[in-house]
């Protein structure tokens, strides 16, 4: 069995104490901010849809086709408050739809590190009222009242070739509903996936 000798004052060694614990100085930085490191994380947003009816429409809409694991760490959904609500507005998210009705790019495709160039190159739409997906399953659903905004940190991999959609239902029975998606997230080191 290997010993870890006290090596205290050359700088080269480690500190043991006398109750046998090892004095070290660590920075843990979770997955994410590490991707942001290396210009790996990414701020997709919609920008501001308009919704006016009080049935459910496809907001946002992205697709994996980079060789590595996209990581979604949140989804945020933020909803303004110049409509009337019956109830609060039900976010579904669904898995793998085959195919959207819309092929707008979302608003921001944001690098997290302001000093890298890359950007998110899958695919990245925003929907419009009424806008539909085919296929998919709905894995995840929330509620959320007008004039807020919902932060879900909720991890998800999305694998080359797999999608995500996130629809609203916003339950206005009158007035125009301001939202906005966004998929905070970060490109899984390869040699890690």
């Amino acid at each position: 069995m290997s010993t870890v000798d006290d090596g205290t004052g050359d700088g080269l060694s480690a500190k043991v104490s006398q109750n046998k614990n090892l004095h070290v100085f660590a920075v843990i930085e979770t997955e994410h901010e590490a991707a942001i490191d290396i210009g790996q994380g990414f701020n997709l947003n919609t920008g501001t849809i308009s919704l006016t009816a009080g049935t459910e429409s496809i907001c946002a809409y992205m697709k994996n086709t980079q060789d590595n694991v996209y990581v979604i760490d949140a989804i945020a959904v933020g909803q303004g408050n110049a409509a009337t609500q019956t109830e609060m507005s039900t976010i579904k998210i669904y898995r793998n739809p085959t195919s959207v009705d819309f092929s707008t790019a979302g608003d921001q495709n944001g690098n997290m590190n302001f000093g890298s160039n890359l950007e998110f190159t899958g695919l990245w739409y925003k929907g419009t009222e009424g806008s539909t997906q085919t296929g998919g399953t709905a894995i995840a659903q929330f509620f959320s009242a007008e004039g807020t905004r919902l932060y879900a940190t909720i991890p998800m991999e999305i694998p080359t070739g797999s999608s995500i959609a996130i629809g609203i239902d916003p339950n206005i029975s009158s007035g125009t509903m301001p939202v906005y998606v966004a998929l905070i997230g970060h490109f899984k080191d390869p040699k890690e996936s």
